[in-house]
């Protein structure tokens, strides 16, 4: 659960920093947050093989300990997930999941969907596979769609590099903002988790 609130901190650091790193350090914000938006916009400012590496390998990186925690905690996982999130959304995605789990492997492959993945003791060799394959073709998709809207995405970046101090005032007190909503919502479902297991 550790590796979970460290990641929800880091994401959330990262989300505030968000337009020094993408002027100064695009392959960085990549790393830190690998959110499609960040990587569609960084990607003209990396080399493919680094965005390859990068992308695909921060993608997989937590993958394998959201996919455990569901394993080896079950229900107790997805009702952090439930208490964090909300009941409607994991629930919905939970039914999807159990209709099309290897097409939700494979393409959404994200915290929710590798927890569902292990509580439903989906083949660990099956769900990787998937996983793997699945983000190769997103982070493929992802350089292709950026290349697609180059002149836009290029205009943003000129905006992004001459204004962002501002953008900075901005993406810090949305941050805040989000942070005094949902923080502590996930801070209680952490300790609700912790106190549970």
């Amino acid at each position: 659960m550790g590796t979970v609130i460290a990641v929800n901190v880091l994401g959330f650091v990262t989300n505030a920093s968000s337009p020094k790193l993408l002027k100064d350090h695009p392959l960085l914000l990549m790393a830190l947050n690998p959110r499609y938006r960040y990587m569609v916009v960084a990607a003209p400012r990396v080399g493919a093989l680094q965005f390859y590496l990068i992308g695909v390998g921060r993608l997989l990186l937590t993958d394998p300990v959201y996919f455990l925690l569901g394993w080896f905690y079950g229900e107790r996982a997805i009702s952090y997930f439930s208490d964090a999130l909300g009941e409607q959304t994991i629930e919905s995605t939970r039914r999807f999941f159990l209709r099309a789990s290897t097409v939700m492997a494979l393409f959404f492959a994200g915290p929710v969907i590798c927890v569902l993945a292990g509580a439903s003791r989906m083949r660990a060799r099956l769900f990787f596979t998937l996983d793997v394959i699945g983000t190769i073709v997103v982070v493929a998709l992802l350089r292709l769609f950026s290349h697609s809207m180059e002149g836009f995405i290029k205009s943003f970046l000129r905006f992004n590099d001459h204004n962002y101090k501002w953008l900075m005032v901005f993406t810090v007190a949305t941050t805040v903002f989000v942070v005094a909503r949902v923080g502590s919502k996930r801070v209680r479902a952490a300790k609700r988790f912790t106190d549970d297991v």
